[in-house]
């Protein structure tokens, strides 16, 4: 089974994609942050940009949709 995790390398992205792997989950990290890990390949992904994501969601059979705006305040 393949997983997109988006936010990926984020605080609550991180250890998710972590377990996920760890569970024999095939996992495809998005976020417009790489990852420190490379343990997934990862999928350099704007989530306001519906064409990114539905490029980068083809073939997946899950998502885990972890990608927000840290702050109020912008990026």
């Amino acid at each position: 089974m393949i997983v997109a995790v988006t936010g990926a390398s984020g605080r609550v992205g991180k250890p998710t994609v972590k377990e996920l792997l760890a569970q024999g989950y095939e996992v495809r990290c998005l976020d417009r942050v790489p990852p420190v890990d490379r343990g997934c390949p990862f999928f350099h992904v704007d989530l306001t940009d519906y064409g990114h994501v539905v490029g980068a969601l083809q073939g997946c059979d899950a998502v885990i949709h972890l990608g927000a705006v840290p702050s109020p305040w912008g990026w």
